[in-house]
């Protein structure tokens, strides 16, 4: 009985391992055109691999596949030592689940794809880059569990609720330009916060960006917000771009006044 079972686990084990790497049938079933072309050209693999070059196609930590009309992300599932995945400006990518089976990514670069959802990076628990702007995603929750992400740019998308990010105490740089959301509410804890951009969105009030003490630069065009003065504690603060908001001279000159340091940009 013992010797049985331990027969099904290393039966188990190299079945698993057999699957996770780039081997002869892989190239030939798993990938189209477009993938083939991306090893060939950018790897230098040829069309016809060795046992050699699939290894180093396995052994990859970085794929930068944008712009090459790939149409899906499932033959990255072998390339378990992967962290660096560009993938953006390919329309034809609609799904990011193929990723939940590579838990080492630590940057991920979706933006201008045709991805509609964040679902499939829920347990990428070393994300610490993700961009997504430019796609039809109208919903951060996958993300609340990514406690490890320092740059999130979800720029032009649809997504209307911050929600999900009051989670992420490790964000950085944050950008939501051109996007539905309306408050800043969930920001209040975001204490490792120093770039931030929301233009172009209806957002009116800032208060919560009242004591986030490691912003430093923060950008606020063709909004609707008019009152700076919740500024005036953040005492790294090198840059304020408010052009075309409802800011006056007055709130300008009384945040500059606080912060001397501070570069205000309004009209």
């Amino acid at each position: 009985m013992y010797k049985t079972f331990v027969y099904i686990v290393l039966l188990s084990l190299l079945t698993h391992s057999a699957h996770a790497q780039a081997t002869s049938d892989w190239w030939k079933t798993k990938l189209d055109d477009s993938w083939r072309n991306y090893f060939v050209k950018k790897h230098g693999i040829s069309s016809n691999p060795t046992v050699a070059e699939l290894a180093k196609i396995s052994a990859l930590t970085k794929i930068d596949c944008n712009a090459s009309q790939i149409k899906t992300l499932e033959p990255l599932t072998v390339l378990r030592n992967l962290k660096v995945l560009r993938c953006d400006q390919n329309a034809n990518i609609k799904s990011l689940t193929p990723l939940a089976k590579i838990p080492t990514l630590t940057e991920l670069d979706c933006s201008e794809t045709g991805v509609a959802t964040l679902t499939g990076i829920e347990g990428l628990t070393s994300l610490t880059i993700l961009y997504c702007h430019q796609t039809p995603i109208n919903n951060l929750s996958p993300v609340s569990n990514l406690k490890k992400l320092k740059i999130l740019d979800f720029s032009d998308t649809k997504v209307a609720s911050l929600f999900p990010v009051k989670y992420l105490t490790s964000l950085e740089s944050m950008f939501f330009s051109r996007t539905p959301i309306t408050s800043l509410e969930p920001m209040k804890g975001l204490t490792a916060l120093r770039e931030l951009a929301f233009s172009e969105t209806k957002i009116s009030n800032i208060l919560a960006l009242s004591n986030l003490p490691n912003l430093t630069e923060v950008v606020f065009t063709k909004t609707l917000v008019s009152q700076i003065s919740p500024l005036k504690a953040n005492k790294k603060l090198a840059i304020v771009f408010c052009t075309e908001s409802k800011v006056s001279a007055t709130e300008a000159s009384a945040l500059k006044k606080s912060l001397p340091v501070c570069e205000v940009f309004y009209e």
